[in-house]
């Protein structure tokens, strides 16, 4: 859905790289799970050791993975974007390295501090044992436009923000951890769970978005079915990096028993 945002609000051709276990980019494998030291449960999200999940600081591997060349920008899954992402692209970063908010970074992967001795090379950071805060707290940055990073209509109205993310694992509107939070029936801020499914409504291309919030959930979800997609959006027989499937569906029901995602599950 993040790519969808992106592409609706620009004109200009960009390269978006999924920072997945597995895929390769110039070349090379970057970002498997095994060779990075998290010092955490392996394929446990949100164990309360080590990083959050295992892929929690791949993101500090972008410089040198861009052969420290050009602008990037990090951005967490857990956003919709609603605005041209070129603004934020371009902005100002003062002669620093990169300018950070909670959940978006925008590198300039070609300032010399990436190769300089103030900063480790990505075989390092595998081995580091650094937590996120750990990496952050080394590198000189700025700050950006709050609006290309509104915390869960913290910062300002969702219908106003250039990019809202939805930060706060237990009030995600797409439910995706059933097994590890007890999800309300609604956002604290109810426009933040609106927006989300009328972003995701238009992703799935949607006609004739409904009116009110119910039936916009369930008119996402009946295309879902029809799609032969699972409650998460996922292909059938989706392979889970975590745990199994059995655990999963059994924890979930016993977190969340009158069900998830708007719906009662089997």
């Amino acid at each position: 859905m993040i790519r969808h945002g992106i592409e609706m609000n620009t004109e200009y051709d960009l390269t978006m790289i999924p920072m997945r276990h597995g895929v390769d980019f110039n070349g090379v494998r970057q970002w498997d799970f095994g060779d990075w030291n998290m010092g955490r449960d392996d394929f446990i999200p949100y164990s309360g050791r080590g990083w959050a999940t295992n892929f929690t600081n791949f993101r500090w591997s972008i410089p040198e993975v861009c052969g420290f060349s050009g602008r990037a920008i990090y951005l967490d899954a857990d956003q919709t974007v609603h605005d041209d992402i070129a603004e934020l692209m371009y902005c100002p970063l003062q002669g620093l390295p990169c300018a950070i908010r909670t959940g978006v970074i925008v590198f300039d992967c070609s300032h010399p501090f990436w190769e300089s001795s103030k900063w480790v090379s990505l075989d390092k950071m595998k081995s580091s044992g650094w937590r996120l805060g750990d990496f952050q707290k080394r590198i000189p940055h700025c700050k950006f436009d709050v609006a290309w990073d509104v915390l869960d209509g913290k910062e300002m109205s969702p219908r106003e923000a250039k990019l809202n993310h939805y930060t706060a694992m237990q009030w995600q509107p797409y439910h995706p951890f059933p097994d590890r939070f007890s999800y309300p029936e609604r956002h604290p801020v109810p426009d933040v769970d609106q927006v989300w499914w009328e972003s995701y409504f238009n992703a799935l291309g949607g006609i004739n978005l409904p009116g009110d919030f119910d039936s916009l959930v369930s008119e996402c979800l009946a295309i879902e079915s029809g799609r032969g997609l699972d409650s998460f959006g996922r292909e059938d027989g989706f392979e889970f990096f975590f745990t199994d499937r059995d655990r999963f569906e059994s924890d979930a029901k016993a977190r969340n028993p009158n069900g998830w995602r708007g719906v009662v599950r089997r």
